[in-house]
């Protein structure tokens, strides 16, 4: 499998998986709002569904967007203000995984 296919099965992945943690999340936790409720508040200490939203939910996600920045890197070759984007954009990954 090439690096390309990698890269795009990751970064699907990742989309589908920060798309989808949330609805269910939120469907599981009684009188949870997807527009009135921080996201965060679904994995948070003591919550019902907290730490299967944690580390079932987030932590791939945030795993799965850092690896994909990774096998992508040498696909895009950041310089420049591409570096800063790419740079911010591995803040994400980070910070899934940091909520997990």
């Amino acid at each position: 499998m090439g690096r390309v296919l990698v890269a795009k099965w990751l970064v699907t992945a990742s989309a589908v998986l920060a798309a989808v943690v949330p609805v269910i999340g939120g469907l599981l936790v009684p009188g949870h709002s997807h527009v009135r409720d921080f996201i965060s508040e679904l994995g948070a200490v003591g919550a019902p569904w907290g730490s299967a939203v944690s580390f079932a939910g987030f932590l791939p996600t945030g795993l799965l967007s850092l690896l994909f920045l990774i096998v992508a890197a040498p696909l895009v070759d950041p310089r420049g203000w591409a570096k800063a984007g790419y740079l911010l954009l591995s803040s994400v990954g980070v910070a899934y995984v940091g909520a997990a």
